[in-house]
């Protein structure tokens, strides 16, 4: 595989939102899910956003020391943000934060070099990638020429689904947590246009199922050739 191994990694209600409606909240995990979290950005090359995350919730996508186990040897992913018009602010965490740690931003051909200026000035690299929007799958072939075998995903429900509905998601964990969010403009898993047929998504395999605090992980692999067969 020339593209890194991406990890879909979200907390979510048992109804499947990442967030309410108008995204103002969207605390979900447990501390030991969180835990869980870190130990898992410790363990990738990169993390990967959109710009709707960005600007909402100010990540500072890092891995905090005191969430590893005892002895672990603390590492800092790459932080990814896809943000075709290059709307992201030059003082947002991402790139204020531990500026040490490398912060990519792709953005499409179309953005102004103004806006390009004032992310590079602030320790953005730019990659230019697609016309009019961010190609993704460019994107996942200059993260793999960079080095990034393993990408966590911890996207919004639009970037999730331009993800999973290209074929470029291999891995799902999801932290159930035992709550309910509702109502039709809370933010979904995955948003996008979604599929016309349940058929039309590939198969997903439950890996395993652990218990974190009060979330139930669920892990599924993607088989990406495999579909459901149609029961009615």
């Amino acid at each position: 595989m020339n593209r890194p191994y991406c990890v879909l990694s979200s907390a979510i209600s048992v109804d499947g939102k990442i967030a309410t409606a108008g995204s103002r909240n969207s605390a979900l995990s447990s501390l030991e899910d969180w835990k869980r979290v870190h130990r898992l950005r410790n363990s990738v090359d990169a993390i990967m956003v959109g710009k709707e995350t960005v600007m909402i919730d100010d990540p500072k996508l890092v891995v905090k020391k005191e969430l590893l186990l005892s002895g672990e040897e603390l590492k800092q992913p790459i932080r990814v943000a896809v943000d075709s018009t290059a709307q992201i602010s030059p003082k947002a965490a991402i790139l204020t934060f531990t500026p040490e740690i490398t912060t990519i931003i792709a953005v499409s051909q179309d953005v102004h070099p103004r806006r390009i200026s004032a992310l590079k000035t602030n320790g953005a690299e730019i990659v230019v990638c697609g016309n009019n929007k961010v190609d993704l799958r460019q994107l996942m072939d200059l993260l793999y020429e960079r080095g990034v075998r393993k990408l966590m995903l911890e996207g919004g429900g639009n970037l999730n689904w331009s993800m999973f509905s290209l074929g470029l998601v291999d891995e799902l964990r999801l932290a159930v947590a035992p709550t309910v969010i509702g109502g039709s403009r809370a933010i979904s898993l995955f948003e996008g246009v979604g599929f016309d047929r349940t058929n039309e998504s590939p198969v997903l395999n439950l890996k395993s199922k652990e218990m974190f605090g009060d979330c139930l992980v669920l892990t599924y692999i993607v088989k990406h050739d495999q579909h459901r067969e149609r029961t009615s």
